[in-house]
């Protein structure tokens, strides 16, 4: 049998074309329709996102107005509390200053005297007066092997820090030194 073909090749060539070209542009609208919702849930994100930081940061800046009057009630609260924390160091414990005390005296060379005395937490600073240069030694070595009645060291970190000398053989000196642990 014969094949006629009554739809000539050209036309056949432009029905395939027109077929293609409507499904591309089919194509290109619904992928044009996607980005366009995309870019706009992503757009009234965005915007939703900025409102609600708006919002926040009003919110916070009210509260923050309304927290500059407790102010001074913080500043109140927080001197209480560091003077209650005192009074319960000094109630529970401290230093035993009548302790502390005999044991400076015990540990001091007899002839060495003290002309001033500043303790602050567990370091002692003084200006000393001695009879002569060797009892800068003699404090030294006094302070440095002095022991409690555990056998412990009571002083440490023992440093003179510079001496003058009198005509009649005197001496002052300035020492520092740490008391060990807590004195009770």
């Amino acid at each position: 049998m014969l094949n006629i073909n009554l739809v000539p090749e050209v036309k056949k060539e432009q029905a395939r074309v027109k077929k293609v070209n409507l499904s591309v542009t089919t194509f290109a609208f619904v992928v044009g329709g996607v980005l366009l919702t995309a870019v706009l849930i992503l757009g009234s994100l965005l915007g939703f996102r900025s409102t609600r930081i708006s919002s926040v940061d009003k919110s916070i800046k009210k509260i923050e107005d309304e927290l500059v009057a407790y102010k001074e009630l913080e500043d109140s609260v927080l001197t209480l509390e560091n003077g209650l924390a005192d009074i319960k160091q000094i109630v529970t414990g401290g230093r035993d200053w009548t302790i502390f005390y005999g044991d400076i005296e015990k540990a001091m060379p007899a002839d060495t005297q003290f002309s001033s005395f500043k303790v602050s937490g567990n370091t002692v600073t003084a200006d000393v007066n001695g009879k002569d240069v060797k009892s800068i030694d003699r404090f030294i070595k006094s302070f440095s092997d002095f022991k409690n009645s555990g056998g412990n060291n009571v002083y440490a970190n023992v440093v003179v820090n510079g001496y003058t000398t009198k005509d009649n053989g005197e001496v002052s000196f300035q020492v520092v030194f740490d008391v060990v642990g807590d004195t009770k």
